[in-house]
This record gives structure tokens, sequence and C-alpha cells, in this order.
């Protein structure tokens, strides 16, 4: 929450119109750079081509894999972000579910747009990895197998639930202001 800035210990009115989710970087502040938008560039240029990728074989299996450890650790961060990220909105959605009823209004449209975003990037990393998969069986036409991953690539958002840490913090936060929250 957002109050004047000669209120350090936060005792008066805040003076927020909309709420806003964001980290805060390592000196306290707010930071409003989008950890989606970096994590979306970086993975779109993952599948704009298959250059990142190798066909292995092993024990008879043809698997794609990674070509370095460096584009490996860097792809697999980018959708750890957007996981922590996803499931952070999660943890707000639920927030918003009670202060909905609190303030007897629907004040998380913004949060379901950007819930929307995300999920729809989602759909849309899990096409990029289904469709380097077909592109690459399809550059070996003798042999049309279908290609493996040593990793799961995928994102599956079914399965990830909201980040804890912060559910817990900010319904923590929120009882403290709210008594029926």
């Amino acid at each position: 929450m957002l109050y004047a800035d000669g209120d350090a210990e936060h005792k008066g009115d805040n003076l927020d119109r909309e709420h806003l989710i964001a980290e805060r970087d390592k000196d306290g502040k707010v930071n409003v750079f989008s950890i989606f938008g970096r994590a979306i560039d970086t993975i779109e240029g993952f599948f704009e081509t298959t250059r990142y990728f190798k066909e292995t074989t092993k024990d008879g299996e043809t698997y794609l894999e990674f070509k370095s450890e460096d584009i490996k650790e860097a792809f697999t961060s980018a959708v750890e972000n957007i996981k922590d990220g996803y499931a952070k909105l999660l943890a707000f959605r639920e927030i918003f579910k009670k202060l909905n009823k609190i303030y007897e209004a629907e004040i998380d449209h913004l949060l379901k747009r950007r819930l929307g975003q995300v999920s729809e990037f989602i759909d849309l990393h899990n096409s990029y990895v289904e469709g380097a998969l077909d592109d690459l069986v399809f550059l070996d036409l003798d042999s049309l197998k279908s290609l493996k991953t040593r990793e799961n690539l995928y994102i599956e958002k079914d399965k990830i639930t909201p980040h804890k840490e912060t559910l817990a913090e900010w319904e923590q936060r929120f009882s403290e202001v709210f008594s029926d929250f």
C-alpha cells in the first residue's frame, strides 16, 4: 500500500486508488519492471529457431537437447520466472477474492487481465515447444520418429498453485486492516 512520504510508520490513510502488484528491488523500492516481459522475450528467442537444440541418440532413442549448458540454464531460468510469477498472481487472485467481498465490488479486473495474458503466454510457450519438436522431426524425413526431451520443456499451468509465501504474507497484512479478512 502507498502512504504519504512523511508517514514512515504507515499509520495514516493509504493513498492507493488501485492496488499495485509488484516485486521490490534489493533496496526495498517498488520494481515495476515486468519479469514476464523479460521471460517472454527470452523464451520466444529460443523457439524462433531450432539452432539452440541438437539431436542426440542414446540406446537407440533420439532426444532433443540444448546445445549448451548456458542455453539450458537461460531457458530454465526464464521458465521458472514465469512459473513463479504466475504462482504469485494466483496468490493475489485468492487475496482479491476476499477483497472483492469486503469492498462489494470487482476490484480485480487488472489482475484478471494480467492472469489471462500470462496464461495465454504459457499456452504460446507450449505451442512453441511442440512446434520445435515437430520441426525437428521433419528435418530427418528418413526416420520420422517422435523426438523426446530429457527434461519437460512444457509449462503445466494446471499444476501451478498459488505462491504460499505471498499468500501468507498478504493475508497477514490484510487481516491487520480488515477484521473479517
